[in-house]
């Protein structure tokens, strides 16, 4: 028996301790090496979750900017047809991405005119059918204000801003994560189960998106935008029709029985924007009202809805700011949306390039 005088060394059994903290680490890489290199096999690609803390720091960094802040609001079409690092290099300016998925640059561009601390240039993706106030649930506005309310927080380095910063670092890079899996999720759902789904959207850490259209099923994804697009004057969803052509035509029919805008409904709209422009460039900064591509029964629908004789056309004549429709430039109208709404990643770096040098941001040369 051992006296009480005896080491604790004596008592504890003695263990391979190195080994065992080799196999606890090599274990868990191992095993998100295999895990990383399936995804890839199936073609998945690391991708972030588009989060309203994600959009708060990216809106943080434009105080700091300067007049170097390109920011680009509205919605899903610049958030997918603009390349942000394109940008950055061909223009010398930051490009900070604040559009939000289905949602209006109103409330987005709101805050900047009424930010004394911002002197930079906005891009907006300009519709004539946005509601520029949109109520009080909506992304845009929710999260717009909260910025206001919380901008000495999210301005300031913190405990919270650097673990969602290194966060996404991670999961920028991991597959296993993308679309805001876990590893276990996808290992169940996306390497033992054998439904192969495609990965088509990807969000990338600038908040920017890139859509791959060969990987979605064509003509069902571009009609499902249609109809989406046509609300509740689409097709019931348990219609029938016996082939493509069918559905193209009973679209068709729906889009001519829409109603054509009033422009004096679209007047105080439009006043508003106009006065958050000028408070804009009253500090030294530029806004760029741009009308990205649309295709298809997409682009029928709105020039239906907002002819341009009689909405962008007299708009143009005397707004106080530059104003591109894609439609009047032969470097950006060539383009094709295979969803009806959004450019193609493969069409991105084109059509940024070819809207720089149109709206004369190029990068001036020393």
């Amino acid at each position: 028996m051992l006296s009480s005088t005896s080491s604790s060394s004596q008592r504890l059994p003695w263990l391979a301790w190195r080994p065992m903290w080799t196999y606890a680490l090599i274990l868990p890489l191992l095993f998100i090496l295999i895990l990383e290199g399936r995804m890839a096999l199936r073609g998945y690609q690391p991708t972030l979750v588009d989060s309203e803390i994600h959009w708060l720091e990216e809106r943080a960094r434009v105080a700091s900017l300067g007049n170097s802040a390109l920011v680009l609001v509205g919605g899903s079409r610049i958030q997918l047809g603009m390349d942000v690092p394109l940008l950055r290099e061909l223009t010398g300016m930051e490009p900070v991405q604040l559009a939000i998925d289905g949602n209006s640059y109103g409330p987005v561009l709101k805050g900047l005119a009424e930010d004394a601390e911002f002197t930079g240039t906005v891009i907006v993706d300009f519709y004539e059918g946005t509601a520029i106030n949109p109520p009080p649930d909506a992304l845009s506005t929710r999260y717009a204000n909260r910025y206001r309310q919380q901008r000495a927080h999210f301005q300031s380095w913190n405990f919270d801003r650097i673990e969602n910063m290194l966060e996404r670092q991670l999961k920028s890079h991991l597959r296993s994560y993308a679309d805001g899996a876990r590893p276990l999720d996808s290992l169940l759902t996306r390497i033992a189960h054998q439904a192969n789904v495609q990965q088509y959207l990807v969000t990338h850490p600038d908040r920017s998106r890139s859509a791959d259209y060969a990987r979605v099923p064509m003509p069902d994804f571009y009609f499902g935008r249609v109809m989406r697009n046509l609300g509740t004057n689409a097709p019931p969803a348990n219609s029938h029709f016996a082939n493509p052509r069918a559905l193209n035509s009973e679209l068709v029919r729906r889009i001519d029985a829409l109603p054509v805008a009033a422009p004096a409904a679209f007047a105080p709209q439009l006043a508003e924007l106009q006065r958050w422009t000028q408070a804009i460039q009253r500090r030294g900064g530029k806004v760029i009202l741009l009308v990205m591509p649309s295709s298809g029964l997409v682009h029928e629908m709105e020039r239906h809805s907002y002819p341009r004789n009689i909405f962008w056309d007299r708009i143009a004549r005397n707004f106080p700011a530059k104003m591109i429709h894609y439609e009047d430039y032969p470097a950006l109208r060539d383009y094709r949306c295979p969803d009806g709404s959004h450019l193609d990643y493969r069409d991105k770096a084109g059509f940024t390039a070819a809207f720089v040098k149109q709206a004369d941001l190029l990068r001036k040369q020393d």
